[in-house]
């Protein structure tokens, strides 16, 4: 519906009236006055709306450009433009009544604050991810008690996102039935893109929301297994010496299948990434029991490749040529190695 079209009074009618103050005052007016003010109402919600829009599409740009002038690497370590609108500087001059000057002027203005307010909103996010493990009994809380390493780089600490259904990141493939995945350590949780799929008409349109991070006991609970399996302390481990370590995992509650290839009985070889995947899944229902690969078993298999190779969510570490359009790793290498030297 255009936009004209909804504030249109309503024709009262054909019928011709009597052109005196009894008609216009008993007849007309009770009709017409009641429509004409929703119309206003509605006009003026909908000037609202598109001011704040205004307003917020300004401050996104700014806030790319600003962005952009970072190492690529730390983009996933600050806000999305949800956040940032919602930063009370920012706020006050979006919601703002009646005009607030340029908003060149009036933005700029405050841009130089972005570095303090992403550095106070990151702390914020962590003290909040440390209160989420709190009630989960695993080595996480005993981590956290010893007061070594920080208890958000533990492999222990496995989150997922709070949005349940609408969140369409992270899934792989992604289904409304599919649950979401895990998010590794403070690192993984805070670079989380909520993503919420509206449909307009026949098309779709992602639109950034604001995530809700909350912890996984399933997570947690099978990452200490793995760790354990690994020969590693799951109150000292982190993601990264995980990722390091890089242990091969099989499913004893998955039977085998047989390959297509030559017709022999296989299983599925995890990471420790996939296996937390696979444990929250719940294919099993609640609980799963692994086996780690032995140095000969690992030399002797194909090491999987994890999905996220070939998704479009990788970016050159180098500049901003993909900022608003990522690539798979293959195109990103293709790029490093036509652009820049080996060596860097």
């Amino acid at each position: 519906m255009k936009r004209k079209d909804k504030y249109q009074a309503q024709w009262i009618g054909s019928r011709n009236f009597a052109g005196n103050d009894l008609t216009w005052e008993h007849t007309i007016r009770p009709m017409l006055e009641p429509t004409i003010k929703n119309a206003k109402s509605l006009r003026l919600a909908d000037e609202r709306e598109e001011v704040i829009k205004l307003r917020t599409a300004f401050l996104d740009g700014l806030y790319k450009a600003y962005l952009k002038q970072l190492v690529p690497s730390q983009w996933l370590f600050h806000p999305q433009i949800t956040d940032v609108a919602q930063f009370p500087i920012f706020h006050r001059i979006i919601h703002a009544e009646g005009e607030v000057g340029t908003m060149e002027d009036t933005f700029t203005a405050v841009i130089s604050e972005f570095p303090d307010l992403v550095s106070a909103w990151v702390e914020e996010r962590r003290e909040r991810l440390r209160a989420t493990l709190s009630d989960i009994s695993t080595a996480t809380g005993e981590r956290a008690e010893k007061g070594q390493v920080d208890v958000l780089d533990l492999a222990t600490s496995v989150f997922k996102c709070g949005q349940n259904n609408i969140c369409r990141e992270n899934r792989f493939p992604w289904s409304p039935q599919m649950p979401p995945g895990p998010l590794f350590g403070f690192g993984g949780a805070i670079s989380h893109r909520c993503i919420k799929l509206v449909i307009h008409g026949c098309m779709g349109r992602n639109y950034p929301i604001t995530p809700i991070i909350v912890a996984s006991p399933e997570g947690s609970s099978t990452a200490t297994v793995l760790v354990q399996l690994s020969g590693m302390d799951p109150t000292r481990a982190t993601v990264i010496d995980m990722d390091e370590m890089d242990p091969l995992f099989v499913c004893c509650d998955c039977p085998p299948y047989v390959s297509n290839l030559d017709g022999n009985k296989r299983r599925v070889i995890h990471t420790w990434r996939s296996a937390v995947k696979h444990a929250m899944s719940k294919v099993h229902g609640v609980g799963n029991a692994w086996r780690i690969l032995t140095p000969h078993e690992m030399d002797a298999v194909e090491r999987p490749v994890d999905p996220i190779v070939n998704q479009p969510c990788w970016t050159c570490n180098h500049c901003s040529a993909y900022f608003d359009a990522h690539r798979s790793r293959q195109e990103v290498e293709l790029h490093l190695s036509a652009t820049y030297d080996p060596k860097e």
